[in-house]
């Protein structure tokens, strides 16, 4: 894990596991995570544990005893367990195995539009200079948090991220 990833693990805007997944994507320290982290499966990483809940679990070890203690995001309400008929039986398990593409895929950004609403959060889309989204708390409009994006799943995703951290970057209960 690079100093970035480090600096944002310590901040509590991410765990480890997302900070790790960001490696990749040089972000500066005083950079915030939905700008630093471009769309793809870093992104796709940060929405699925910030917005989304998803929560880690220890993976276990493989048909030959080898690759366990990995960790791996599950979606909320279930368990890794339950999806032991579809992980791979030899070799490591993917952190992300579970996570969908949500800032590449319109149907999948919707779903983070969905699960903020479901927080009560709204949702405005402007596209004059490029995408733009802004999400603000019911009865609470003049509090807008919106990021840009090179498309629009991206921009929904950063939006997400950013509302959640709340002003001071630290994630605020949903």
């Amino acid at each position: 894990m690079d100093h970035a990833a480090r600096s944002f693990a310590r901040s509590g805007s991410l765990n480890a596991l997302t900070a790790t997944a960001m490696t990749n994507s040089n972000p500066t320290p005083s950079m915030p995570v939905e700008e630093a982290v471009v769309a793809g499966r870093e992104l796709d990483i940060a929405v699925a544990e910030i917005v989304l809940q998803f929560h880690a679990e220890v993976a276990p070890k493989d048909a030959h005893g080898n690759h366990g203690g990995t960790k791996v995001l599950v979606p909320p309400g279930n368990t890794l367990s339950e999806f032991e008929s579809v992980l791979p039986k030899v070799g490591p398990i993917p952190a992300g195995i579970f996570v969908l593409n949500y800032s590449t895929d319109i149907e999948y950004a919707w779903r983070v539009v969905e699960r903020m609403r479901s927080r009560s959060w709204f949702m405005e889309f402007d596209n004059q200079d490029g995408p733009y989204v802004t999400f603000w708390k019911k009865y609470h409009r003049d509090e807008r948090i919106g990021r840009r994006g090179k498309t629009v799943p991206e921009a929904i995703c950063r939006a997400a991220i950013a509302a959640l951290s709340g002003p001071s970057g630290k994630r605020t209960t949903p």
